[in-house]
């Protein structure tokens, strides 16, 4: 971890802290305030919903909170470091240590196998060939479709296909696995299944997830709930 060095600090439970955020988007006619004055810390083994109406900055806030954007106003630190003094290949570095993603539309690449798209984060983390099988295999395990190995995505059901894009996001084991609205296409069958297994890596492996979400069943599973009001809590 070469490149990472300043990110190594004494250890803390909290991964990631946001003091006082604001985020502000203006032209020439008008200011448009989305975030004001966040702050909430995400430590090891969290599992927080973030939820509020539309236009409220759930997805402004889950990009600042990885350094996608950064915040008009305010703090971000990873780690107790200062995400404004981290270099970009830095900050690329952290992210592709310490964190998953699971998106609403999967992403997952057709044209590869379920073990395929599940072993690509192990890849860009140039881990062995001899690692990665069984890697791969008892990550499918944990959700469930080990026995859909050699399937490809057309040939899953939408709840399968988000189960594969969590599996892909918590192969690497990352310190948090960040969702954006993982249930929302799902009919309610399926997402129960969808938050049990989150529930149950949370609680296996204590691996933190931040989760923005519309679904009200959702914030159930939830340890903690951040409801932004126009782009406040």
């Amino acid at each position: 971890m070469t490149n990472n060095t300043a990110l190594v600090t004494e250890k803390t439970n909290t991964i990631i802290k946001l003091e006082n955020v604001s985020k502000v988007f203006s032209n020439k006619q008008e200011e448009n305030r989305v975030l004001q004055n966040i702050s909430f810390d995400i430590c090891e083994g969290d599992f927080i919903a973030i939820v509020g109406p539309s236009g409220s900055g759930k997805s402004t806030l889950l990009n600042i909170l990885v350094g996608f954007d950064t915040p008009t106003f305010g703090e971000v630190t990873l780690h107790n470091k200062k995400i404004s003094d981290l270099k970009s290949k830095q900050l690329t570095n952290w992210r592709k240590e310490n964190l998953g993603f699971v998106f609403q539309s999967h992403n997952l690449i057709p044209v590869l196998s379920v073990y395929q798209n599940v072993e690509l984060p192990l890849l860009l983390n140039n881990v062995p060939k001899s690692e990665r099988f069984t890697t791969v295999l008892n990550t499918l395990e944990v959700v469930g479709l080990k026995e859909k190995f050699f399937n490809r995505p057309a040939q899953l059901s939408g709840g399968e296909e988000q189960r594969v894009a969590i599996a892909r996001a918590m192969v690497h084991n990352p310190s948090i696995i960040i969702m954006d609205e993982p249930t929302g296409s799902l009919d309610r069958k399926n997402a129960n299944h969808i938050l049990n297994t989150l529930k149950i890596i949370n609680q296996k492996y204590n691996t933190t997830i931040v989760m923005v979400t519309h679904d009200v069943k959702a914030t159930e599973y939830a340890k903690s709930v951040i409801d932004l009001d126009k782009g406040s809590c």
